[in-house]
């Protein structure tokens, strides 16, 4: 499980960051950037952008040195948040396509991609945090 974990949010952690580079082209080729500083349409689209690259990022460094403590409550506080962590960039993504035109002002969908990366960061650091301790790692 902890194998497959850690290579899922590296997998996805680099996908995440693939589609934050896709979404910046579509937003130059649709000249967003000239649109007026101020203007609402545009700081939601790009508040959006970042917090994909910020979801992608967050799940490749947890990737990159994942563990699960071997049994016990902070082993399910820990997959818990891991969870938490991998459903982050599909609300995220969901919320770039949808709320920008839709709502207008902030969105549902944004709110729960990041206090699912919050939510997950937490409980992931507070699962392993006795696992950590008494390996020194």
């Amino acid at each position: 499980m902890e194998r497959f974990l850690g290579r899922a949010h590296r997998w996805l952690g680099i996908a995440t960051i693939a589609v934050f580079l896709i979404t910046g082209v579509v937003l130059r080729r649709h000249h967003l950037n000239l649109l007026a500083l101020d203007s609402g349409l545009r700081l939601l689209f790009r508040s959006r952008h970042v917090y994909l690259l910020f979801s992608g990022l967050l799940n490749l460094a947890i990737g990159l040195r994942f563990a699960l403590p071997p049994a016990g409550r902070g082993a399910v506080v820990a997959l818990v948040g891991s969870i938490l962590m991998l459903t982050s960039p599909f609300l995220l993504a969901a919320a770039f396509v949808l709320e920008p035109m839709t709502s207008g002002t902030v969105g549902l969908v944004s709110t729960l991609g990041v206090a699912a990366a919050f939510s997950g960061v937490l409980g992931y650091s507070l699962g392993i945090w006795s696992l950590r301790s008494r390996t020194g790692v």
